[in-house]
């Protein structure tokens, strides 16, 4: 009979053991999804950070293109002046 339990008593351990696997699978497979899921969030923080980049860049090209055009105006209306003073 003591033999009968001592059995009794190690499957029952296996089976407690078997359940602390499934979970500490769980665990990790939790875990891993954590990960996976916190690189897609920092794959998509690199595209909203190289998007903003190209952003202030393109618009750093158009303060420069209105410079170039505003520059290219003055140049016209002292040129303009010029001509002016000149049939004076």
């Amino acid at each position: 009979m003591h033999f009968l339990t001592l059995i009794k008593e190690k499957c029952h351990a296996f089976y407690e053991l078997g359940w602390d696997v499934v979970s500490l699978k769980q665990v990790f497979v939790s875990f891993f999804l954590d990960v996976v899921s916190f690189y897609s969030d920092v794959v998509s923080l690199k595209q909203v950070v190289v998007s903003f980049f190209l952003d202030v860049v393109s618009f750093y090209s158009d303060v420069v293109s209105l410079k170039q055009v505003l520059v290219s105006f003055f140049l016209d209306v002292v040129s303009f002046y010029s001509d002016v003073v000149s049939l004076k």
